[in-house]
């Protein structure tokens, strides 16, 4: 009698002799930028922009050239992307998406010295020509450099963004730093007053209490002829007078270093909401 397993054996021989089964090239360009265009749609980018520079060594697409760029980019890889999208050519019809995303890389990069340049010098005639303006005078709020005319400035952008450009031109030209000076000196005159000065009411309160109660016992032990204790208790005094001074000129850097977070997390939240850090693509229909 035959053994089943023998039997089975036989059968899946005598199908692979009889169906031959088709090969599939996973390799080849077109399931390689199937795979590229997968991984892209999941933002998996940087394993998208690897299959994308292996398809484009096998065959040339500007589509897939413009998708390694953005890959690029999304992945921080600011300078490997600018080199990307720069070897989109004139006729491609990706080239006006390809400059509009070299000038978006440059503001991701916080280069902004290198996007005012490619201002300049871009066409003032073409299509791209008010997107990397704005983000050009955008990149304004970020930088040192002196704010230009408010009426011309803010009128270069459009209706619905306005109102945010002006509270960020009035922020820029007039943030409500405190002055660290100020606040040493008026703590040097009332201990806790210059924090009262940067609303850090609590540590107020204790800064002018430990003074006041170490300078207050220090006095009564002087008049009480207790000169040793007295002599410990006024250096302790003197050591909370001394630390609520320093505390105080800190605290007005902490609190101009949180404004300052507070101003550019508006800033980045207006630029989310009005997509000037992201591109509106079809690629993942």
């Amino acid at each position: 009698m035959i053994k089943p397993v023998l039997i089975l054996n036989i059968c899946i021989l005598f199908s692979c002799s009889t169906f031959p089964q088709s090969k599939t090239d996973f390799h080849s360009p077109s399931n390689i930028k199937l795979f590229a265009d997968y991984l892209f749609c999941q933002k998996d980018y940087l394993r998208a922009y690897n299959e994308y520079k292996k398809y484009l060594e096998k065959a040339y697409n500007d589509s897939v050239e413009f998708k390694a760029g953005l890959s690029l980019q999304q992945t921080g890889y600011y300078d490997d992307a600018l080199s990307q999208f720069d070897r989109i050519p004139v006729h491609s019809p990706f080239y006006i998406d390809a400059k509009k995303e070299y000038a978006r890389t440059l503001f991701l990069k916080k280069d902004f010295s290198s996007l005012n340049d490619f201002f300049l010098r871009s066409d003032s005639l073409a299509s791209y020509f008010p997107f990397i303006k704005k983000l050009d005078e955008f990149a304004c709020f970020y930088d040192n450099d002196p704010l230009p005319q408010r009426e011309l400035f803010v009128s270069s952008f459009p209706v619905k963004e306005r109102k945010y450009i002006t509270n960020f031109y009035e922020w820029k030209g007039g943030p409500p730093y405190k002055s660290p000076l100020l606040a040493g000196v008026l703590s040097t005159v009332i201990p806790g007053l210059g924090k009262v000065y940067t609303k850090n009411y609590s540590d107020a309160f204790f800064a002018a209490l430990l003074t006041g109660i170490f300078g207050y016992i220090a006095y009564t032990d002087f008049k009480a002829d207790h000169n040793l204790r007295a002599w410990i208790f006024t250096g302790t005094a003197a050591f909370f007078y001394t630390g609520n001074i320093y505390g105080s000129a800190a605290s007005a850097q902490i609190y101009n270093a949180k404004i300052r977070f507070e101003f550019e997390t508006e800033l980045n939240d207006f630029l989310d909401v009005f997509h000037y850090l992201s591109g509106d693509f079809n690629f993942c229909k």
